[in-house]
């Protein structure tokens, strides 16, 4: 068994990177190979490593890097997106800037996987869907179905997506999300 190793190119996870770490776990746990991270012990390293496992991303191990699939580094840009009230956003976006606006990592996940991917036609309406769990990504994704032309960071896309996964979420797990950000901001005490 190959492992599929990921290596983020740069000091934080980005959009980008946590796309590409991504689809190295997503091939990695359909063809039951081990998904590694670099090993790396810096404190920007432990600051990726929680952003992926905040992501679901769990890693099998440590090795030193290894060589990039093809189909991965064939890869399309995420270019930066049009200006918006809500800011200007591009693959070179930190996950931490989206966590801390309210992005939750299933909303996160199911976003970058369509941002170079297309997702199957449902067979209830021959329409590709737009809400997919990890579940639904292991099952359907394939790097054959890869996007080959850049695409910009839509966020407005990515709002919807996550308004529709605010409305699944349970809600102890909202207000367990949602006190650390009111107790940053002093709206609500440390305790």
């Amino acid at each position: 068994m190959a492992p599929f190793h990921f290596t983020p190119e740069g000091e934080t996870l980005t959009a980008e990177s946590a796309r590409q770490a991504l689809f190295l776990w997503l091939r990695a746990r359909q063809r039951s190979e081990p998904f590694l991270l670099a090993r790396q012990q810096t404190a920007d390293s432990e600051l990726w490593r929680e952003e992926l496992r905040w992501l679901g991303l769990e890693s099998d191990g440590e090795a030193e890097k290894g060589d990039t699939p093809d189909w991965l580094r064939s890869l399309p840009a995420l270019e930066e997106s049009e200006p918006s009230p809500w800011g200007q956003w591009s693959g070179h976006t930190r996950v931490a800037e989206l966590r801390e606006l309210g992005v939750l990592p299933e909303a996160l996940l199911n976003f970058l996987a369509l941002t170079a991917w297309t997702p199957p036609p449902d067979p209830r309406t021959g329409k590709p869907r737009e809400i997919l769990s990890r579940e639904d990504l292991l099952a359907l994704w394939l790097p054959e179905n890869l996007l080959h032309e850049s695409t910009r960071f839509d966020f407005e896309q990515l709002r919807r997506i996550n308004h529709a996964w605010l409305q699944r979420a349970d809600l102890d797990r909202l207000v367990a999300l949602a006190l650390p950000y009111y107790q940053r901001v002093n709206w609500l005490p440390q305790e």
